[in-house]
């Protein structure tokens, strides 16, 4: 029997196929997860309701049932715990010595010492400003995002918690999950429901968005509402992580870099915070459910 050929054509689509398949298989994290900082070892009773990574290396812990910030080493120490009078929700650490922290409709400034020193309520519009979902700074502005009805706004407030414009409105999010990040005047938000990053300007005005929904393909969001947190790296880079665990690196207008890490988030629409360390040999990411921050570590 004479051997049939395949037309050129096809087999270079065939071939480019597999070689998208390889790609995608061969798409291996550049971090493991080696360790988990568990909530129970620094704080008896304790819910960890996010954190984040301040610039001197301390984890900075928002516990919502003892209405407090604990501070923890890299490695999870307890270091100390400020008490606050709001239940926090949000918090970002701006410097060594200014840390804002969110609770229902309030944003506080904090010293280095965790004493507030200023706290301030968001402007309510036509409807009351809920849960504080993020706080993020650029520059000397401070913006915070925050549940508005039924969706989500972006206000921006000077460091001294003055000035406060709501410059976004009507971001949707799930679960009461909405986090944003901002660099050089620019915010971004990870709009979940939407399966995008959308940025804006200190004004509120929309300079681009990406992102698609796919649970094939590495560059996609899949699952329900994702990407749930973002922060930056140490080169300009866009962490993203996911609500089944997922890490993934982008540059600022949505190129994928790589995949990060998998570590074992029980999943849901729930914050999966991300931090990132000086060198990028470390990467913190928030089990809710479990009540812990999972370590990766670059292999």
């Amino acid at each position: 029997m004479a051997r049939r050929s395949i037309p050129r054509g096809v087999a270079l689509g065939f071939a480019g196929l597999l070689a998208a398949i390889a790609t995608a298989d061969d798409a291996q994290p550049t971090h493991r997860e080696t360790q988990s900082l568990a909530m129970a070892d620094v704080s008896k009773g304790g819910r960890l309701a996010g954190f984040c990574l301040a610039p001197d290396g301390r984890l900075l812990a928002c516990d919502s049932a003892g209405k407090a910030v604990l501070v923890l080493s890299s490695e999870g120490k307890r270091l100390a715990q400020w008490p606050l009078g709001l239940v926090p929700q949000a918090i970002h650490a701006h410097d060594d010595a200014t840390v804002f922290v969110g609770g229902r409709g309030t944003v506080a400034r904090l010293d280095k010492a965790g004493k507030a020193v200023k706290q301030a309520e968001l402007p309510r519009g036509d409807h009351p400003v809920g849960n504080v979902a993020a706080i993020a700074t650029s520059g000397k502005d401070l913006f915070v995002v925050a549940n508005v009805g039924f969706g989500f706004s972006i206000f921006r407030l000077t460091h001294d918690l003055a000035e406060p414009r709501e410059i976004v409105q009507s971001l949707r999010g799930c679960c009461g999950q909405m986090h944003i990040v901002a660099k050089d005047g620019v915010v971004y938000a990870a709009e979940n429901a939407r399966k995008r990053v959308v940025s804006f300007d200190r004004d509120g005005k929309e300079l681009g968005k990406w992102g698609k929904d796919s649970r094939e393909d590495l560059d996609g969001f899949g699952s329900c509402c994702n990407p749930m947190n973002l922060c930056f790296g140490p080169g300009g880079e866009l962490y993203t992580s996911e609500s089944q665990g997922r890490v993934k690196r982008y540059t600022p207008d949505g190129k994928l870099l790589g995949l990060v890490g998998l570590p074992k988030v029980g999943g849901g629409c729930l914050n999966v915070t991300v931090a990132v360390n000086r060198d990028a040999s470390r990467v913190y990411v928030f089990d809710q459910g479990a009540n812990l921050i999972r370590v990766l570590a670059k292999r």
